[in-house]
């Protein structure tokens, strides 16, 4: 019941990084973002569709 209904807590979580956030742009390569998003999705719902079958 912690993780599925009263899960707002965790929300105290991402204040970290908000606050450790110095306001300048990071490194990063900008096209991992575009096939990342697509494929992690795919792949959760692959695991979804697993999880439904057995």
């Amino acid at each position: 019941m912690l993780f599925t209904q009263m899960y707002g807590w965790m929300s105290g979580f991402a204040a970290i990084p908000m606050y450790l956030y110095n306001g300048k742009r990071g490194r990063g390569n900008k096209k991992l973002f575009y096939w990342f998003y697509p494929a992690h999705v795919y792949v959760l719902y692959g695991i979804s569709w697993v999880m439904q079958i057995f």
